[in-house]
């Protein structure tokens, strides 16, 4: 039972942050309405001139006028800042209820427990905030309430409160946590999402970016490429990767193209983008890659196709690779029409060459 309670005022680590900005963003409407509400009992307060509740009242319409003033002041301040102000009226709302009902007990004693709980409901209704903000807030109010009212109330009154104020406390922890569930939700339900999408611009087979979201994700790269820094666009092309499934046919073709992924990895660790552009066609982007380290990289590619094996035959696989470096920002179509053409150079040269060609 003590467990079951407990958790009420418990919300998950990895929810915590979003369910807090769920939570600025849901009591804004709510906060306006509260302000409303106070706004109106201290207008009521005045039209009927109830003695004794003059200065209880002025702090209540101060109350009410503190976030409506204060939002737009901090609407740029940082996440811990708005939390302040939102439950900080709170809590100027409920100490200036709980003081004119203070200043009510010797004038209309029958008024004041209707009013504390009609304030605490209020709050528990309208304001979403986490459990323990909660008992923090109407445990405050309350003691507040018993050193200032109590000795003049009966018992049974007293005990009516106190019955109101733990029913308002379990509703606002129910709230909070039904709330924190919600959240949870759909965090989960945007993992999903983002796990479905990351699937869907990859190749099957290899798990590498297909043609359209390596392109795409090449030329939003570029576009915020820091100047002066140098990139690098590679295009890599199996060389007789048609006989290779024509002998030994299909599967022993994945084969293949799936070692190439690996091997590009392992390569170019660093990369910071590798897709399968074409059937045996792959490409690397680089960043800030030196001639010697692409080099580097190449010999490495080179040295892992040459060792790849199927059903214990070696398969002796080569490439031909076109890369292009520029020095400075490019567009992805220029940088790629130069390595294609690197590529086209390459392939006339023969088997397993390299050839560069650089922007500046």
């Amino acid at each position: 039972m003590c467990s079951r309670i407990s958790a009420l005022f418990h919300i998950p680590p990895d929810v915590l942050p979003s369910y807090r900005e769920d939570v600025l963003q849901q009591n804004h409407v709510p906060l306006l309405v509260l302000s409303v509400l106070a706004f109106t009992l201290a207008a009521l307060d005045a039209l009927r001139a109830a003695p004794g509740i003059a200065a209880p009242d002025a702090a209540l319409a101060a109350a009410a006028a503190a976030y409506p003033v204060l939002r737009p002041v901090t609407r740029k301040r940082t996440a811990a800042v708005r939390r302040a102000v939102q439950y900080g009226a709170v809590v100027c709302f409920l100490a200036a209820s709980v003081w004119r009902c203070a200043c009510l007990l010797p004038f209309a004693p029958g008024e004041i427990t209707g009013s504390y709980a009609t304030a605490l409901l209020s709050v528990s209704v309208l304001i979403l905030m986490p459990g323990r903000q909660a008992a923090a807030i109407f445990g405050l109010s309350y003691g507040l309430f018993l050193l200032l009212c109590a000795g003049s109330l009966p018992s049974g009154s007293l005990l009516n409160l106190t019955f109101t104020t733990v029913v308002a406390l379990a509703a606002a922890a129910v709230r909070s946590r039904h709330a924190a569930a919600m959240t949870a939700q759909r965090l989960e339900i945007q993992q999903t999402n983002l796990h479905l999408q990351r699937l869907l611009q990859k190749d099957p087979l290899t798990g590498l970016l297909h043609k359209s979201a390596f392109e795409a994700c090449a030329v939003d790269l570029l576009e915020q490429w820091p100047e002066r820094t140098a990139v690098a666009l590679l295009i890599v092309d199996l060389d007789d990767f048609k006989r290779i499934n024509d002998q030994l046919g299909h599967p022993c073709g994945d084969h293949v193209l799936r070692g190439t992924a690996h091997a590009l990895r392992a390569a170019f660790p660093g990369a910071a983008g590798i897709g399968r552009i074409g059937g045996d066609e792959f490409a690397v982007l680089l960043s800030g890659t030196s001639p010697t380290a692409l080099e580097s990289g190449w010999r490495h590619l080179r040295a892992s196709l040459r060792r790849m094996v199927w059903r214990e035959t070696p398969l002796q696989v080569s490439c031909s690779l076109g890369s292009c470096r520029a020095a400075a920002a490019v567009s992805y179509g220029r940088l790629y029409r130069e390595a294609d053409w690197a590529l086209y150079d390459a392939k006339r040269a023969g088997k397993g060459r390299h050839r560069a060609r650089s922007l500046r």
